[in-house]
């Protein structure tokens, strides 16, 4: 891997990041994508702040999601 080491906690969170620039941006699958990314990547991982952005960034989702389903 050339020395070159995935930090998944970092990964997660700027998988998080992205998706809430898709949000607003109205860009809903890919933001969806982004945040199963995340959420498939941090998987067993018993970080509490690291869940609780994660649970954070799927209400943020379904909640602009609703927001624009009902204009």
């Amino acid at each position: 891997t050339g020395g070159l080491e995935l930090n998944k906690n970092d990964w997660a969170v700027n998988a998080m990041n992205l998706a809430g620039y898709f949000v607003s941006e109205h860009a809903f699958p890919q933001a969806h994508i982004c945040l199963h990314s995340a959420e498939k990547i941090i998987q067993g991982n018993h970080d509490a702040q690291l869940n609780a952005n994660m649970s954070m960034a799927y209400a943020k989702f379904y909640y602009q999601y609703l927001e624009l389903s009902k204009e």
